[in-house]
């Protein structure tokens, strides 16, 4: 993953307060204000030859793009998402998650500009029981190279996490589902993608969490509809040979594949972008 820096992002953050969501709550909007999906004419280079096509054709309905966004960051760091957009923010309406609390202070304040986006400091995860998760995360957010974000890379099990040193386990928020994680969004995001046919349209879903990107993969349910989808395959292991990499392009097909449309993927060093292209 590209490795980005904004040292003002991290300016007298220590004096700044985070809300735990950053969101007003859904509200229930006429579907006929949402946007309507988009199917990619023909495959896209990289991801952000993806999100200046988003932007071109939502601009093109006189509409703002939308992503959600989980595993956040600070925004920046190793963030693929905030070269293309960063400047851009007004064609853009997001859903952005990160649990760890200073990484998540970061990222509100480096994005307070971002009129109509919403931020939600929490888990994602099927191992969420009553809103509350153990999360394994550093001592120590932005500090070194490995421990830039909340979660150390690749740490699969409470007993791993005990056992490294500058970890700690800690209560989080947490969403079981992408329905109840899209709820989190507010007015403005809800407005945009709620949508008759589908439970939700989102254009991009970006995923980086740290070797738990094939879980939030199996999450995804039919009734989702995201026109492209970034993860991490980097600690799935070999891309060709890893069966949790296999399954993950198997889901996604299932999930992509229909008679309007099929999927279509590419593979960069320590990514997936997997997208909706017609027929």
């Amino acid at each position: 993953v590209r490795h980005y820096s904004n040292q003002e992002a991290y300016d007298n953050v220590a004096s700044f307060q985070a809300p735990h969501a950053c969101n007003q709550g859904r509200m229930d909007v006429p579907a006929m204000n949402a946007n309507p999906p988009i199917i990619l004419p023909s495959m896209v280079h990289n991801i952000s030859h993806a999100l200046l096509e988003f932007q071109r054709q939502r601009r093109s309905q006189g509409r703002q793009a939308t992503f959600l966004q989980i595993g956040a960051n600070d925004g920046v760091t190793y963030d693929q998402l905030y070269p293309t957009i960063h400047n851009q923010k007004s064609d853009w309406l997001g859903l952005m998650v990160e649990p760890q609390p200073i990484l998540y202070s970061q990222l509100v304040l480096l994005h307070a500009d971002a009129r109509g986006w919403s931020f939600y400091q929490g888990v994602v995860t099927p191992s969420c029981e009553n809103g509350i998760v153990t999360f394994c995360e550093t001592l120590t957010p932005g500090v070194g190279d490995f421990r830039t974000q909340g979660q150390i890379n690749g740490i699969k099990s409470q007993d791993d996490c005990a056992k490294h040193p500058g970890m700690v386990q800690v209560p989080r928020p947490c969403v079981a589902s992408y329905n109840e994680l899209l709820e989190k969004g507010n007015a403005a995001f809800a407005n945009a993608t709620s949508h008759a046919n589908h439970r939700w349209v989102v254009d991009i879903l970006q995923i980086d969490v740290e070797g738990h990107d094939y879980d939030l993969i199996q999450m995804i349910s039919s009734d989702l509809f995201f026109t492209c989808i970034n993860f991490e395959h980097k600690y799935m292991g070999h891309p060709q040979t890893r069966p949790n990499y296999n399954a993950t392009m198997e889901k996604l097909s299932a999930v992509m594949d229909n008679n309007e449309n099929r999927m279509e993927y590419i593979r960069e060093r320590d990514d997936t972008l997997a997208c909706r292209v017609q027929r």
